[in-house]
Formats: structure tokens, C-alpha cells, sequence
């Protein structure tokens, strides 16, 4: 089904109303394309227009970002970015995708190529899907490498969608849309004008599709706050795995706290100064923390909500209706009357949107008096350092990296074998210069995990938050666990595992850190401050 040109049944200045009527349709993968012409600096009516509107992906052309331009700049709450940067003005292509959509990046243009593209690769439970952004510079750049490219994926893939601003008119002349019926793919939108000069109409943003069956709606909007050029929108008969527009967390603000004490208080602890072995008192702690903190800290659900720009006075958006109103206007007269008067409109609107984007973030700080809530409006702001390329693969073998990291110690194997004949050599204990640990207080206990500030949780499943509001009842317990390691010289199984988590470097590689048990961190604190006394 395609339906006839929005702006023509619809008024131009209600992008907002009509991409949700647009992305209401509850089948299908909702797809739309924009020639931005530098995004950056209309980010936030970008951010006003598409944070909820259940478009499912957003490619754009001309981006115009440079490598050093921070995602935290550009980021669309609730989307994923991919992003592929010409390091010279202009150009540059992105794709945003709704956040819980399964995908991966499957190719990038390198920087020396006349084309720009990124194709992802997007899965539901029993098919995958090829999606893609295209810019093309101009109509003199040789297509023929993006067909042979086009042509090898079509292999893996039965189903291909592929947006972009071609630079072709396909209403004068016929040669790219020949192209790609030649590799089997067929364009949507091949009457209507999407791009509008003074002199000319064309048609230069296109859609092409594997299966022309499968296009459940094809419309296109006008969006002059970004260009010339119209947004095409386009749902294709690909259904999503179910998106949970929802986020599971622990209520730890609605704790009760008497009752939790009550409840600890009827636990019997005091069988643990009864069992010898270590393993056996700590699998005893655990245990029971962890059934309180089920009772105590539930689980609940939250949706999610992109909360819109609230920062823009209606005046600003009075103005913004009037610059849309102009363009409207130019393109069905194309006097030179109404191109001035809407380029007057447009170049207001943008000096208003500034001064209220200005008056916003200087109220947020003027409000700020934390540290804290400082860098929370710089980071709001996007005034950090150059984040990680989203075009790293965004899927890992996690078999490989987990083989990486067993096998680090065999890869090293050298290193190993030096440092053990070192510890051989080392001079065995004497009655001359002998140690031994000695017991620990309460206090020093308390001090011990008292001074971890970290709340991560690792294979024990112990909340530092939630362990600390027992230490009332707890820490006699903890104390004496913590004497009987150190007087028996054995450290327990279940805190010598550690939760080991993958962490991406600037560099592409992974950097492992490891998240030991809470206790286990606290014990060792003692030890440590024994052994370096």
C-alpha cells in the first residue's frame, strides 16, 4: 500500500503529529530517511521530533559530523547510534535504531570511497533483514561499486532496504533505478519530487527494496528545518521481535526498615560460631541475605519514557510553525518573495532556539550546587571527550572472549614460569622471621567495609547497600567468619571466583575487570593493612 504525499493532504508544520500517526501502524518495520545538512546544529528539533516517535530507524545523509564530534552531542534518547564520519566538510552517514531492536553492523564505507554507506544487519527470532544508508556525493560518483557491493550481500540476505540521497533524478532519468532491478532490488518512490530548488524539482532521495509486496506504507513529509529535502518514510512487512518499552530495577527507596529488622532478628545466626568449616558459615551468610533481600528489595516495573524538549517557550515554537508555514509556501509559488521571507523566518527561528537552549542550560547551572549535578548538566550539554566509534562491531563471540581470558595465564606461560622459579626460591618460613595473621575487632571490620565505596555486585550476589543496613545484627557474625579465616588459614571457594566483565578500550581491545565478592574485598583490606604494617 502506498499512500499519496503528505504534504499535500497534510500541513508541513505538524512533523511531530504526523510521523507518530506515521510509526502507529503496529505490524512492519517503520523506516525513514533525512537529508540533515548538518545535523549537529538542529539536533534538538531532531531530538523533539523523533524521541517518541516509535519510528523504529532513522538514516541520514550529510550528516556533516567530524571523527571528533561526541555521541553524547548526538545521541536520541531511547536509539543506538552507527555512524560512519567523512574527515573533510559535508557528507557523513548515521543510522539510528530504536533501542531493544536486535543488529549489528555488517559494513562501512572506508574514507577513501566516492560513496558513503553503513548496512546493518537487524534480526527478529527466525529472518534477518539487510538495512542501509547511502550518500552520494554527486551524480558524476560511479555507482558501480555499491552494486557489486550490494551484490554479494544479497546472498546472505532475502529481505534488503536501503535508504539514502542518491543524487540521481530518478524523474529525468532511469539509469540508477536499472542498476538495482539488475541485483534485484526495486525502488518505492519514483514519481513524487523530494528535493526542491528555486529552478527545479527532483527526485533524489529514494528507497529500494527486495520485495516490492512487502511495503505496507510509503509516505513523505516536508522537513525544511533539516533541508530542501523531504523525509520519506516507509514501513516494510519485517516483524520485530516484541520491543519491552519497559525496565526491571530494585525498589531500594521504599525499604522497610523495621520490618527487616524484625525479620533478620528471627534468623538464626548464631549457628554459625557452631559449624567448622569456612565454606559452610559463608554459604549460611549468603543464603540468608539473599533470601531477605528478595523479601525486602523487590523487583519492579518501570516503563520507559523519552521525556521531550521542555526547554522551548511557545513563542520559539510560534516562530518555528511560522518558518515552516514560509516554506510551504515557497514551494508552491517558488517567487522570490517567499524564498526571502522564509529564510528571514528560518534564520530567527534558529537565533530563538539558541537564546532559549542558552537561558535553559545557565538556569540548570544557576539551580546546580552539587558537584554532582554540575556534571550531570555537562554531560546533558555533550561537553565531553571523543566516546568510542560506534561502528565497533556491537555483537561479541562471547565463546572467543571468554576462551581469551582462561587462557590468558597459557598465553604467558613464559612470565609464569620465571615468577614460580622466583617464589621457589624465596626462603621458607623460620622461627626467626615467621608471620601470622592475628584476629580483627568489630571496629576493624566495620572500618574495612565501610571504606569500599564500590556497589558492585559480583557472584554472591551481595548488595553493598543492602549488606551494610544488617551490620547492626550481622557484623559479631562477619567477625567471627572473618577469624576463623585467618585463624585456619583457609579462604573460602565462593570468594575466590570473581565476575569478570569485558570492557571495550579506545584502542578496540577488551580490558577485563574483575568484581570480586563484597566480603571477600573487606577481608582483604585487613589482611592487607597486617601484611604492610
Amino acid at each position: 500500500m502506498v499512500s499519496p504525499n503528505s504534504d499535500v493532504n497534510g500541513s508541513a508544520d505538524k512533523l511531530n503529529s504526523l510521523l507518530k500517526i506515521l510509526s502507529s501502524h503496529k505490524n512492519g518495520l517503520k523506516i525513514c530517511h533525512i537529508n540533515a545538512q548538518s545535523l549537529l546544529n538542529k539536533i534538538d528539533e531532531f531530538r523533539s521530533n523523533f524521541e517518541n516517535s516509535n519510528v523504529d530507524i532513522i538514516c541520514i545523509s550529510e550528516t556533516w559530523f567530524s571523527t571528533s564530534t561526541s555521541e553524547n552531542l548526538i545521541k536520541l534518547n531511547g536509539y543506538k547510534l552507527f555512524r560512519s564520519d567523512r574527515e573533510t566538510h559535508a557528507g557523513g552517514v548515521a543510522i539510528y535504531v530504536k533501542l531493544g531492536i536486535q543488529c549489528k553492523l555488517i559494513l562501512s564505507s572506508p574514507a577513501d570511497f566516492n560513496l558513503e554507506f553503513i548496512f546493518l544487519e537487524v534480526r527478529n527470532r527466525s529472518e534477518n533483514i539487510l538495512v542501509g544508508c547511502v550518500y552520494r556525493r554527486n551524480c558524476r560518483v560511479d555507482v558501480l561499486p555499491l552494486m557489486h557491493i550490494l551484490e554479494e550481500q544479497s546472498v546472505a540476505y532475502n529481505n534488503i532496504v536501503l535508504a539514502g540521497d542518491f543524487n540521481s533524478n530518478v524523474l529525468a532519468e532511469n539509469n540508477l533505478v536499472e542498476h538495482m532491478r539488475a541485483i534485484g532490488l526495486a525502488v518505492v518512490n519514483q514519481t513524487t519530487p523530494t528535493h526542491f530548488s528555486s529552478t527545479v524539482n527532483t527526485l533524489l532521495d529514494l528507497f529500494f527494496v527486495s520485495d516490492s509486496n512487502k511495503i505496507l506504507l510509503y509516505d513523505q513529509l516536508s522537513a525544511n528545518q533539516y533541508s530542501k529535502h523531504d523525509l520519506i518514510f516507509l514501513t516494510y512487512d519485517f516483524q520485530l521481535a516484541s520491543l519491552t518499552s519497559e525496565v526491571t530495577f530494585r525498589d531500594f527507596k521504599n525499604i522497610n526498615l523495621p520490618a527487616l529488622r524484625t525479620q533478620s532478628s528471627q534468623i538464626a545466626w548464631q549457628s554459625i560460631y557452631s559449624m567448622e568449616s569456612v565454606d559452610e558459615q559463608v554459604k549460611f551468610l549468603e543464603e540468608n541475605i539473599a533470601n531477605l533481600f528478595e523479601m525486602f528489595v523487590p523487583l519492579k516495573v518501570r516503563k520507559c519514557t523519552n521525556n521531550p524538549i521542555d526547554w522551548l517557550p511557545s513563542e520559539v515554537k510560534i516562530l518555528m510553525r511560522s518558518r515552516n508555514h514560509a516554506y510551504k509556501r515557497w514551494k508552491r509559488y517558488k517567487t522570490s518573495e517567499c524564498y526571502l521571507s522564509y529564510k528571514n523566518l528560518r534564520k530567527r527561528a534558529a537565533a530563538a532556539i539558541a537564546v532559549a537552549k542558552t537561558k535553559h542550560f545557565e538556569n540548570k547551572f544557576s539551580t546546580a550546587i552539587s558537584s554532582k549535578q554540575k556534571w550531570s548538566v555537562i554531560k546533558n550539554m555533550g561537553i565531553v571527550g571523543k566516546t568510542q566509534n560506534s561502528l565497533d562491531p556491537v555483537d561479541l563471540n562471547l565463546n572467543e572472549v571468554n576462551f581469551a581470558f582462561v587462557n590468558f595465564d597459557t598465553l604467558n606461560s613464559s612470565d609464569n614460569t620465571s615468577q614460580t622459579s622466583i617464589a621457589s626460591s624465596l626462603p621458607t618460613n623460620s622461627s626467626q622471621n615467621s608471620f601470622y595473621f592475628h584476629g580483627v575487632s568489630e571496629a576493624d571490620v566495620l572500618a574495612a567495609i565501610n571504606s569500599i565505596k564500590s556497589q558492585a555486585v559480583g557472584l554472591d550476589n551481595l548488595h553493598p547497600g543492602f549488606l551494610k543496613l544488617l551490620l547492626p545484627t550481622l557484623l559479631p557474625y562477619i567477625t567471627h567468619i572473618f577469624n576463623n579465616i585467618l585463624t585456619k588459614s583457609v579462604f573460602p571457594s565462593n570468594w575466590k571466583k570473581a565476575k569478570v566483565l569485558p570492557l571495550p578500550k579506545t584502542s578496540g581491545d577488551l580490558r577485563p575487570i574483575s568484581i570480586l565478592p563484597f566480603l571477600s574485598k573487606a577481608l582483604e583490606k585487613l589482611m592487607s593493612k597486617q601484611i604492610t604494617i
